[in-house]
Formats: C-alpha cells, structure tokens, sequence
C-alpha cells in the first residue's frame, strides 16, 4: 500500500498547542496555531508543521486522547498566548508518505499498524510519540495532492 522506509530522525523542538479529545477534531487547534504564528509574522519559508500524538485511539479513550500542533521555528521565537515548546526526541522511526486528504489518514494507519509493522518485524517505541509532517499547504493545493509524512517511532 505505502512504501516504508527505515530511518534515524533528529529530534525536535516545536513550538505550538496541546489538544485533547478525538484526533479528528485536531484542526481547531491547527487553525489556532497558524493565527497565533501568523499573527507574530512567525512563519516563512523553512518553517515545517507537524502533528504529534501521543496515545493509541484503540487503547484510549476518544475524550482522553493527548496531541500537539507545533511549528518548527527560530529558537529566538518565545512562546505566548498559551502557545508551548514540547521537544521531540531523536531516534530510529518507519516513515512513510500519505497523499491525499488527511480523512484518509485512518485507513494508512491501521494498515502501517496491523500488516506492516507485524510483517516487517519491527517493534514500535511506546516511549515516544509517533507525529506527522504536513510536506505541502492544504490552503494551496486541493487535497488529494495533500502530503503527510508519517513517522512512528521504533525501538
């Protein structure tokens, strides 16, 4: 379905919101995070958006389920407003690429989960968070041309 590749991702530091509640409802809280940034001309062009999660939606309550909207900024940048750092840590992760709309995320998911990891022989890292990047801007594209590169993380 996806091609996965193996790799050793640098750790973050990203700067933005907490969410809680259904993953699905995470875009209030990206639409809060690019008012905030754009209000404090905070974005530009090497600026990268991502999405962390924190919990399994099988495991965990759909009202309990824990994530961040963050933007990788310019370690000059102070966070306000509400707005928090949270640091990503280095390590070896699966990642692989979603094109399409981010209601399609769900489907790559459960197949990343149920056939790839089983099949690949890798153990995923419950210590650290799997996270999405948004490669390209939704506002811009339609979006079955939409971007999302998945990273989960492995021990």
């Amino acid at each position: 379905m996806h091609d996965v590749v193996l790799r050793d991702l640098p750790a973050l530091r990203l700067t933005g919101f907490e969410h809680r509640g259904p993953y699905q409802q995470i875009g209030a809280t990206f639409d809060r995070l690019m008012a905030w940034a754009g209000e404090r001309d905070l974005i530009g062009p090497q600026t990268r958006c991502f999405g962390v999660y924190y919990d399994n939606p099988r495991a965990v309550a759909p009202e309990s389920l824990r994530a961040f909207a963050g933007l990788s900024l310019d370690p000059s940048a102070t966070p306000d407003g509400g707005a928090v750092t949270r640091d990503i840590p280095a390590g070896r992760h699966a990642v692989l690429t979603h094109k399409g709309p981010y209601t399609g995320l769900q489907p790559t998911y459960l197949w990343f989960y149920d056939t790839w990891i089983p099949q690949s022989g890798q153990k995923p890292d419950p210590e650290r968070p799997c996270y999405e990047e948004y490669l390209n801007n939704p506002r811009d594209l339609p979006p079955e041309e939409w971007l999302t590169q998945i990273a989960a993380p492995l021990r």
